[in-house]
């Protein structure tokens, strides 16, 4: 990513921040709390998604671990 690249990616964010501050400035208290609300709750599921799938891998590198043991104490046993 060039300087030209993040200057732009730069004045993206800041005209979004712009964007949300004025929206913020306008919204009532109980307008605050309730986006506050919907914010926090995808947070959470994200954060619920994120762990699922950790322990999905988790589940999956622990079952290739094994295999990997397994076939190394095949190899390293004499043949009859």
């Amino acid at each position: 990513m060039n300087v030209s690249d993040r200057v732009d990616a730069l004045q993206k964010r800041v005209t979004e921040l712009k964007n949300s501050f004025d929206q913020a400035r306008g919204e009532t208290s109980e307008q605050v709390k309730a986006r506050i609300g919907h914010v926090k709750a995808d947070i959470a599921a994200r954060q619920d998604a994120v762990k699922e799938k950790a322990g999905q891998t988790a589940g999956h590198v622990q079952s290739q671990w094994k295999s990997l043991q397994a076939d190394a104490r095949a190899a390293a046993s004499p043949s009859s």
